[in-house]
């Protein structure tokens, strides 16, 4: 049937139906509301009001998209939704991609950037002159003139006409950025690759994210209208994928639109916190929380640490008063994993702000709703409900405790976890670098007695010999990796739907000794603050871990958001000059691949601790120079 259907509309009639419809507009009397349906379910239509000509409008009406006259730089607040809804076209094709099964049938193409039209047609009905064979529908309506997709192109690169400069009646809030094209295509490769690890392509962001901000795309280029969660999704996607693209080519235009975009997105984000909890609800969960993580995404790797916590602290009062209750389906499921993998790496640098105002909110929002039976683990990371791990950890856990525990606070096994499949690392792994945080937080709370219960020094001492135990014993490539092939000879896998990539065997055994011994460093400094001269066989062997994977990935980073953090861990306890010369190195590749802020401003303090040792190796006293010690200065200052 599908087939047949495909096999009635050929190019030539799709131009045919187009040029009617056009016929049939003309004559109309300008603002008259028109609705022409035409093809098989509708795949040709105009709806909403009559394009006119631009001299019988008023200007704030008019809407140019071209790079001169498209400006998104306003003021103005966002209606509320009940003002501005989702059309129940789009909100059916919404509701069918996050409720339905990974692989569905679109009623269009999921990337219309690849969607190629019969110019010499469209060119005719829209009555623009400038024809190239070949290109495609977005090169030519909405890409200007000095934006190239990042993908190779076929044709000669010395054919190119000048963008055709078009006026459309909407709203700015319905209308597609200029480069939005290139952004998404941006996103789809160096993005999504650098949060991927090994290349395998069912994560969260190959399933969930980037086709919902296509979907967000093709439902704008219809001028149809958006939710306000769908369009903080669109812009903070924008504005993630600017910033990226602003890091790599230090544009200056690039920034301005990163900026733009993440303000945007921002006041979308607004307008659907405001409304979040209402009931009925006005926002799909999924919708609320993929908002959420994409704006904690751009904070991240734009090296906004405050605004980041913001939108981690927010999305868990989100999890645990509205996901926690409810029957929790696989893409929930991995957006909650998502949440919490962010989360847990975040608290391990974040151990000198414990008490700020809104994580208080948070804590009493939720013992405030009387949920706390859902989520059976205290909202703060501090050691509670274990006291002989080992036998503790032979323990399985249920479904409902191992989904709702979660920031990993007990010990146990949960063999249903997604970690391993989507993160290419261990629940176990994880675990034990939430139970360090929870320590380390214990010791600086009695060190600078702001808790009325501290933890006894017989305690401490017992958790912290289990927890060193568990790591030293942790044999991370004994348990299986679900969800993905362990290859014993190369094998080729599509990353993306433009490109193969050779997978390296020995990438996810480099990626998880790197992953092992960035944890032992973590918790010898955290933990114990012992001298790193004793942590640098550990260190040279993250450094060449990095290194292998590093000329394994020579064209895409692949993963290397994941390994920011052990090469962060070990690169601050380099002592030999070489040896940070490589990590150096090694920060300055990736920034330059990726474009991400995080890997310059990691370099940044990473540098600070080495000019802070050297001084004090002048002095004569080098003991307790480490990155804690910059960090928890620059908490006090």
């Amino acid at each position: 049937m599908s087939k047949w259907l495909t096999a009635s509309v050929s190019p030539g009639k799709a131009s045919k139906i187009l040029f009617q419809i056009d016929e049939e507009c003309e004559g109309m009397p300008p603002f008259d509301e028109v609705s022409l349906v035409r093809g098989p379910f509708g795949a040709f239509r105009l709806a909403s009001r009559q394009q006119v000509s631009t001299d019988d409008l008023p200007q704030h009406e008019i809407a140019e998209i071209s790079t001169s006259t498209f400006d998104f730089e306003s003021n103005d607040d966002y209606p509320n939704e009940t003002h501005f809804p989702t059309s129940p076209w789009s909100q059916n094709v919404f509701e069918s991609m996050l409720d339905q099964p990974e692989v569905m049938s679109l009623p269009f193409p999921l990337d219309f950037a690849d969607v190629t039209v019969d110019l010499n047609r469209f060119h005719q009905i829209l009555g623009v002159n400038t024809i190239v064979e070949g290109q495609s529908f977005l090169d030519t309506l909405l890409l200007p003139q000095s934006f190239a997709p990042s993908r190779p192109s076929t044709r000669p690169p010395s054919i190119r006409s000048p963008t055709p400069t078009i006026s459309l009646l909407a709203t700015p809030e319905n209308q597609v950025p200029p480069n939005a094209s290139v952004l998404l295509q941006h996103y789809a490769t160096t993005i999504i690759s650098a949060l991927t690890p090994y290349r395998h392509s069912k994560t969260p962001w190959h399933v969930l994210f980037l086709p919902f901000v296509r979907q967000c795309f093709a439902i704008l280029m219809l001028n149809d209208s958006l939710d306000n969660a769908g369009m903080c999704i669109f812009y903070g996607t924008l504005s993630l994928s600017a910033f990226s693209l602003e890091g790599s080519s230090q544009s200056s235009e690039w920034l301005k639109w990163a900026k733009t975009y993440r303000t945007q997105a921002q006041k979308h984000a607004g307008v659907m916190l405001k409304h979040a909890y209402d009931l009925p609800k006005k926002f799909k969960y999924k919708s609320v929380l993929m908002a959420l993580l994409t704006l904690v995404y751009g904070c991240i790797f734009s090296d906004n640490r405050d605004q980041t916590e913001y939108y981690l602290l927010e999305a868990e009062k989100f999890i645990r008063l509205r996901g926690l209750s409810r029957k929790k389906s696989r893409k929930v499921r991995l957006l909650h994993h998502c949440y919490a993998f962010t989360r847990v790496f975040h608290e391990s640098m974040s151990m000198f702000n414990m008490n700020t105002i809104q994580r208080n909110h948070v804590r009493n929002a939720v013992q405030a709703s009387g949920l706390t039976v859902h989520g059976s683990d205290i909202p703060v990371f501090r050691i509670n409900g274990w006291n002989d791990w080992h036998q503790e950890m032979m323990l399985m856990k249920s479904r409902e405790e191992g989904e709702n525990d979660l920031h990993l606070e007990r010990p146990g096994q949960f063999p249903a976890t997604l970690y391993p499949e989507i993160f290419g690392i261990p629940e176990s792994w994880l675990l034990l670098l939430s139970q360090v945080i929870r320590l380390g937080n214990e010791k600086d709370s009695a060190e600078q007695s702001n808790t009325t219960h501290p933890l006894g020094l017989k305690d401490f001492t017992n958790r912290a010999r289990a927890i060193e135990k568990a790591i030293n014993q942790l044999d991370l490539t004994s348990q299986p990796i679900t969800g993905m092939e362990r290859p014993a000879a190369t094998a080729t896998v599509a990353s993306d739907p433009q490109s193969q990539s050779t997978i390296d065997p020995d990438t996810q055994q480099n990626m998880l000794e790197a992953m092992k011994d960035a944890l032992a460093i973590y918790f010898y400094r955290r933990i114990y603050d012992i001298d790193a001269t004793i942590l640098q066989p550990k260190v040279i062997n993250i450094r060449d871990c990095l290194i292998r994977n590093q000329h394994a990935d020579a064209d895409i980073p692949y993963g290397s958001a994941e390994v920011l953090w052990p090469a962060f861990i070990a690169a601050c306890e380099a002592e030999d000059p070489d040896v940070q010369s490589s990590f150096a190195q090694w920060f300055a590749h990736y920034s330059r691949r990726s474009g991400l802020r995080a890997f310059d401003s990691a370099l940044e303090l990473v540098e600070r601790v080495w000019q802070e040792k050297r001084g004090a190796s002048v002095d004569g006293d080098g003991i307790g120079v480490s990155w804690l010690e910059l960090m928890r200065r620059d908490f006090m200052v």
